[in-house]
């Protein structure tokens, strides 16, 4: 069983946490007092976890003989210059807080969000959460898999095939994928592999949560143009096994190959499904697979004659290009795709506002028309 180190500095916090974030695949009852940062680093260093997760406030229990007078990101960054002494010990590390100290004070700090692989909020460990430890707990087994698997891989010989090693695809495969702008970021200017964090970081970020050559399902379903309760049902008919992608972090992360998903496309059909409405992409999946088949519905013209073509980035549902606005993104990478935000999710406003999104400079006017009224919704039935 793997080992993990949950940190933070209120006892019954502490406890409850450890209890909630273990399970058959990780075990979290070790226990490191945040009471200074050298006993910290010692106490972590001679347990030689699998991975740490930590609250973000690490300063808030004041006692005479402690001196803990750093937060979440200090430690993340001592561990971090550890990890460039010690490559073999490198392991992901988590930031898992509440939403108030995430928001206030995690996100303005820019300086530490490279310093984490990911973070999640305590109430989403709770039973009455609709992520829930049923999905947390496979991503944090997910890292440590992950870490492991990136860690053999950069002291392999041949740094040319650390990239297809770690996306599990054949070298033949690779060079037909051409993702280029990722074999840069996995190698330093010698050559070389980076660090195992840093390959890591890449990969989930610009890979795995990010659209461009890979699919997560709502983007799956998009480019179907199915409502979720069809697609269900169209997958349960239609395997898309094939296309499942079986790399780093897959486990965690249920994603499919974009390049995988056109090859089917162009095999089962005589046309781009792209190049149809949502309601004439129905019409056909439901005579070639038998399956019924309702479309989708765009948020903003309340329409099924749309061309989606991409999951919103806040709501997640099918989107047309018409009715969406471009997120600003200033570190796309040339095989990533700019994520863009429904104009239902525009004039709502709250879900854009807590996920800290900036819209692209060419599209303010288009934001300030929405939310000023200028840019009413359509009217019922009206194109």
């Amino acid at each position: 069983m793997k080992q993990g180190v949950y940190l933070d500095d209120d006892d019954s916090q502490r406890e409850i946490y450890k209890g909630l974030l273990s399970d058959e695949n990780i075990d979290f009852s070790s226990t490191v007092i945040p009471s200074s940062m050298a006993s910290l680093i010692s106490d972590i260093a001679e347990i030689s976890p699998d991975i740490v997760v930590m609250d973000y406030r690490l300063d808030g229990t004041r006692h005479p003989e402690w001196h803990n007078d750093f937060k979440a990101g200090g430690v993340a960054q001592v561990l971090r210059d550890k990890f460039v002494e010690s490559p073999e010990s490198d392991i992901p590390l988590v930031l898992l807080s509440t939403e108030a100290n995430i928001q206030s004070l995690f996100v303005p700090d820019k300086t530490s969000h490279d310093l984490f692989d990911i973070w999640f909020l305590k109430n989403e460990l709770h039973e009455d959460s609709p992520i829930g430890r049923e999905i947390v707990l496979p991503k944090l087994a997910a890292l440590v898999d992950g870490y492991e698997l990136i860690k053999r891989e950069v002291s392999g010989d041949d740094p040319a095939i650390l990239a297809p090693g770690l996306l599990a695809l054949e070298k033949e495969e690779y060079l037909e994928l051409q993702p280029d702008g990722l074999k840069p970021v996995l190698l330093n200017s010698d050559g070389l592999p980076e660090r195992a964090h840093v390959v890591a970081r890449q990969i989930f970020q610009n890979v795995v949560k990010h659209s461009g050559i890979l699919l997560d399902r709502d983007g799956l379903r998009a480019r179907l143009g199915l409502t979720v309760e069809s697609f269900e049902r169209l997958c349960q008919s239609v395997s898309f096994e094939e296309l499942r992608y079986e790399g780093v972090f897959s486990n965690g992360w249920e994603r499919y190959w974009k390049h995988r998903y056109e090859q089917w496309e162009a095999n089962s059909f005589d046309v781009l499904l792209g190049s149809l409405t949502g309601e004439k992409r129905a019409l056909l999946l439901e005579e070639k697979f038998d399956v019924q088949c309702e479309p989708a519905v765009s948020r903003w013209s309340k329409s099924s004659s749309e061309y989606f073509s991409f999951a919103c980035h806040v709501c997640r549902q099918p989107t047309e290009q018409r009715h969406s606005v471009a997120v600003f993104e200033p570190r796309l990478l040339p095989f990533m795709e700019r994520r863009r935000v429904c104009y239902d999710c525009v004039e709502t406003e709250t879900e854009m506002r807590r996920m800290h999104i900036r819209v692209s400079e060419t599209d303010e006017a288009t934001v300030d028309a929405i939310r000023d009224e200028r840019l009413p919704k359509p009217t019922e039935g009206e194109e």
